[in-house]
C-alpha cells in the first residue's frame, strides 16, 4: 500500500493530471497562491523589504517560511480527495476503498509537513528562531496541509469552504510573515508574541478545525460510489 501511495503521489504531478484538475472551478484558490507565490519573490529579491533583511542568510530563511506553504497550496489542488472514476470500478471492498482515500489524503499532509519541518531546521540556521515561534509556524503549515479542492456537489458546503479557505490562507501568510520578522529583528518581541498566540489559539485553530469537519465530510462521501457518480 506505501508503494502505491507514494506512486499516486508523484503520478499527480504529471501534466495532463494537472490540466485535468487545475480545469475545475478553483479559481479562489489559484488567485490567493499567485498572490502568496508573487509577494514571496518580491519578498526575496528585493533588497529594501522587510527593513533592509538582503543578505543570503535572510533570504534563505525567508524562503524556509514560504515555500512549505506554496507547496501545500499547490498540493492541495493537484491531489484532491476524490478518485478518479475508474478507481471505483476496481475490485476493492469497502475497507480497501476507505484504506486507499484515507491513506492518499493522510499521505499527503504527511509529506508536506515533511517539508515544512525541514523549512523550520533551516530557519533555526539563517536566523535567530525561538522554539515557541516554530512551534506557531508549524500549525500554520499544518492547516494548509489539510485543505483540499473544492467540490460542486454541495453549493453551501463549498460556498463555507471558500471562506474558511480564505481565512486560512490570508492568517497563515501574515502571521508566519510576522514571526519571520520577529526572528530577523525587525520587529520585537514583545507584546507581539502574544498578540499572534492570541490569533493563532482564537482565530486560526478554531477555523482549522471547522474546515477539518468539512475535510471529514468530503472523505466521508468519496467513499461513496454513487454519491461520485451523481455528484
Amino acid at each position: 500500500m506505501l508503494r502505491h501511495l507514494i506512486s499516486e503521489y508523484i503520478r499527480a504531478f504529471a501534466f495532463d493530471r494537472r490540466r485535468q484538475i487545475w480545469g475545475k472551478n478553483d479559481s479562489i484558490s489559484f488567485f490567493l497562491m499567485t498572490w502568496m507565490a508573487l509577494f514571496f519573490f518580491v519578498s526575496v529579491f528585493d533588497t529594501d523589504i522587510l527593513g533592509g533583511a538582503s543578505s543570503w542568510g535572510r533570504r534563505c530563511g525567508l524562503a524556509a517560511v514560504y515555500l512549505p506553504m506554496l507547496l501545500n497550496l499547490f498540493s492541495c489542488q493537484i491531489h484532491p480527495v476524490r478518485p478518479e472514476k475508474f478507481l471505483y470500478l476496481c475490485p476493492m471492498d469497502s475497507g480497501e476503498r476507505r484504506q486507499y482515500i484515507y491513506g492518499t489524503f493522510y499521505f499527503r499532509v504527511f509529506v508536506q509537513m515533511l517539508t515544512a519541518c525541514a523549512g523550520v531546521v533551516l530557519l533555526f540556521l539563517f536566523v535567530s528562531l525561538d522554539l515557541l515561534s516554530a512551534a506557531a509556524i508549524l500549525l500554520n503549515d499544518l492547516a494548509l496541509s489539510i485543505l483540499i479542492p473544492f467540490d460542486d456537489r454541495s453549493p453551501d458546503a463549498v460556498n463555507k469552504a471558500v471562506w474558511l479557505t480564505g481565512f486560512l490562507i490570508v492568517i497563515a501568510f501574515l502571521t508566519n510573515g510576522l514571526q519571520y520578522m520577529v526572528a530577523i529583528g525587525t520587529i520585537r518581541y514583545g507584546a507581539v508574541r502574544w498578540i499572534l498566540l492570541a490569533v493563532l489559539v482564537l482565530v486560526q485553530l478554531p477555523i482549522t478545525l471547522q474546515y477539518g469537519r468539512y475535510v471529514k465530510q468530503e472523505l466521508l462521501a468519496a467513499l461513496q460510489y454513487e454519491d461520485k457518480m451523481t455528484g
